[in-house]
């Protein structure tokens, strides 16, 4: 049976004037399911910008993407800004990244219900679940109140 690497050399090109590698869409049609959501989890981890980019190019990127695995390893750095934002999709985002127990967006909720709902019993709930998972900032935070 062919390796993976083989079944995409079969379906490439390089491009002869920049060298540059590009995959056909049937060979990323190849890849088995959990192949793409590894692929897509690491592209979260970078950017959710990035992640939507994904989710568009190809409609076996689009099924993929709805899975826990990738919201568990999303990356907030893009919505930072927006952390307080009232747009559906951001606190849909969000939910599902702590559904999934995203370390990162568990340390978020922890510290608005802690801080800023005076809800300290969940706060404390959220941000020892982040810290258990290895987030820096929950670990800090987490220790510091203790």
């Amino acid at each position: 049976m062919p390796f993976i690497s083989e079944k995409l050399e079969d379906r490439s090109t390089m491009d002869n004037q920049n060298g540059a590698f590009y995959a056909s869409p049937l060979a990323i049609e190849s890849l088995p399911n959990d192949l793409l959501i590894e692929v897509l989890a690491k592209v979260a981890a970078f950017s959710f910008t990035h992640l939507v980019q994904a989710k568009l190019a190809t409609k076996d990127f689009l099924e993929a993407s709805s899975h826990g695995y990738i919201f568990q390893h999303a990356s907030l750095g893009n919505f930072q800004k927006l952390l307080w934002n009232n747009s559906i999709e951001f606190w849909s985002f969000m939910e599902k990244c702590n559904n999934n127990e995203n370390p990162e967006t568990l340390y978020r909720k922890g510290m608005l219900e802690f801080f800023t709902h005076c809800r300290e019993a969940f706060g404390m709930t959220y941000l020892k679940l982040s810290a258990q998972k290895g987030y820096p900032k929950a670990c800090y935070v987490y220790g510091i109140i203790l």
